[in-house]
């Protein structure tokens, strides 16, 4: 472990053609949309689910929107 804290303090990305920005942030990938998916409650999720759709009816002010 000590070895690997060495190795990064000393880490340039401009070695490697990157930028700090670029190596901050995991690429989004599928597997990192799923795990955010699932970290998601229950109730965001089917919230969610229904805006996707795009079918929903709900009132705002007693107006019907679809």
């Amino acid at each position: 472990m000590a070895g690997l804290l060495h190795f990064l303090e000393g880490y340039d990305p401009a070695s490697a053609g990157l930028i700090w920005d670029a190596v901050r942030t995991a690429p989004e990938t599928p597997e990192r949309k799923l795990m955010g998916w699932h970290s998601m409650r229950p109730t965001s999720r089917k919230l969610l689910e229904v805006l996707l759709e795009g079918t929903s009816v709900y009132r705002i002010l007693g107006n019907v929107t679809r």
